[in-house]
């Protein structure tokens, strides 16, 4: 589910930060259509697949994500540690 939701999140991203006037207004659909609209529901799953405030999508980067994918493996290797002892 990390690929996925990962370009989809930079996806939404992109086009909320186009220069393009129609991509842009097909964008803001995630903070008004959200449910109502594809591109809306996906920016809810990767909110909330990111621990991120749906406002805060835009801000979602290649970075951000590479961060999170490390957090979580450190988390599982710490939690699959603990249950071997």
């Amino acid at each position: 589910m990390d690929e996925p939701s990962c370009r989809c999140a930079i996806f939404i991203a992109n086009a909320l930060h186009s220069d393009g006037d129609v991509v842009r207004y097909v964008a803001i659909g995630v903070y008004y259509g959200r449910m109502l609209s594809t591109i809306g529901r996906n920016a809810y799953v990767c909110c909330s697949r990111y621990g991120v405030s749906l406002y805060d999508v835009a801000f979602i980067t290649k970075d951000f994500l590479r961060s999170y994918a490390r957090r979580a493996h450190l988390l599982m290797l710490f939690l699959s540690a603990i249950k071997v002892k």
